[in-house]
């Protein structure tokens, strides 16, 4: 036998599941609780719009996780636990986390970019850093988080001509501002051996840098 539309429709069987007995919870709480506009999750609830890979994802992150396989709706981070609205918020009261909750979460965030920057090709370099600098200046605009525009201004890299012993001069790359806090890399021992300037990048760049004539 087919299943019915409302049965086999994602959304629908989440706002069932995280309802009460006479009710389904409403796309707006839904939009709430994942982040995803009410708009985008009714179409999809309507079948009017697929429910894409990165709209998953984003879900999933905030402890919502669909089984294409199963059909059934999993709490991301313990598939055994019961799926409940009180679980789902709960879950998300601790992921904002106190202060040292959120310290981790950044650490965690800093070292990803660390292991993208440290693992990516030479060729591949350049334009991941790019990226990834254009990609922070999107979500400080889309968050407004305007207490972070000095910040941005100050970390951004800067390249500059600077005179050599010999009376030639030199292209060097370094921060807009010097007062970079050593705590952001601070992140352990080995992270730290890890940042070091290699001395054959040393060699490579004094052998391609010739002085002005």
């Amino acid at each position: 036998m087919q299943q019915s539309s409302k049965s086999s429709n994602p959304l629908k069987l989440l706002s069932e599941k995280l309802g009460s007995q006479s009710k389904a919870l409403s796309m707006e709480k839904i939009a709430q609780l994942t982040g995803v506009a009410s708009g985008t999750l009714r179409s999809i609830e309507l079948g009017l719009r697929k429910f894409s890979p990165e709209i998953q994802q984003r879900m999933r992150q905030r402890g919502l996780e669909w089984d294409l396989k199963t059909g059934q709706w999993f709490f991301t981070y313990d598939h055994k636990a019961e799926l409940s609205l009180y679980l789902i918020e709960t879950f998300r009261r601790l992921s904002r986390g106190d202060r040292y909750s959120q310290d981790l979460d950044a650490h965690a965030a800093c070292e990803k970019v660390l292991s993208l920057l440290h693992g990516v090709a030479a060729g591949d370099y350049t334009n991941l850093l790019l990226d990834l600098h254009a990609a922070l200046e999107r979500l400080c605009q889309t968050y407004k988080v305007e207490g972070s525009q000095k910040l941005f201004a100050e970390r951004s890299l800067r390249y500059w001509l600077q005179p050599t012993k010999s009376g030639g001069k030199v292209l060097v790359k370094g921060f807009s501002s010097s007062n970079f806090p050593e705590e952001l890399l601070n992140f352990s021992d080995q992270r730290k051996s890890d940042v070091s300037f290699e001395e054959d990048e040393r060699r490579q760049t004094d052998t391609a840098t010739q002085p002005a004539a």
